[in-house]
């Protein structure tokens, strides 16, 4: 599969979400453990922004297409968590608060986790 697009789109949908759920719920469960062991709250947003620069700091050794492709995982990946925030009426400010950034995050994967429980049984 040559197309970069189609590469990333059957890697992100379907099986990774089956496997660690709505990428809401997985990219708040990877923040909260970052920002506990960190000291400092790392939203979803600077997640992506980190994951997109460790690939390219990866990418300044060796190009690799999968570099590439992870990054554009990454920000389809950040599109769904904008969705499902708005949903739940939450900004990235709310995340990224210095004194209630952890506690709002931990508060929106519960949110999170029960959407995805609710998804799956409409599913079932």
């Amino acid at each position: 599969m040559s197309n970069w697009i189609e590469k990333m789109t059957s890697i992100t949908s379907g099986d990774r979400q089956r496997d660690y759920g709505h990428p809401m719920t997985n990219f708040l469960r990877i923040c909260i453990f970052w920002s506990q062991f960190l000291g400092v709250a790392i939203s979803p947003r600077q997640f992506v922004h980190m994951m997109t620069l460790m690939k390219i700091a990866r990418d300044q050794h060796s190009f690799k297409a999968d570099n590439h492709i992870d990054i554009m995982g990454y920000e389809a990946g950040l599109s769904m968590v904008y969705d499902r925030m708005r949903e739940l009426e939450l900004t990235f400010n709310d995340f990224e608060d210095e004194d209630h950034g952890l506690r709002n995050m931990q508060t929106a994967y519960e949110l999170s986790l029960e959407k995805d429980e609710e998804l799956c049984l409409k599913i079932q």
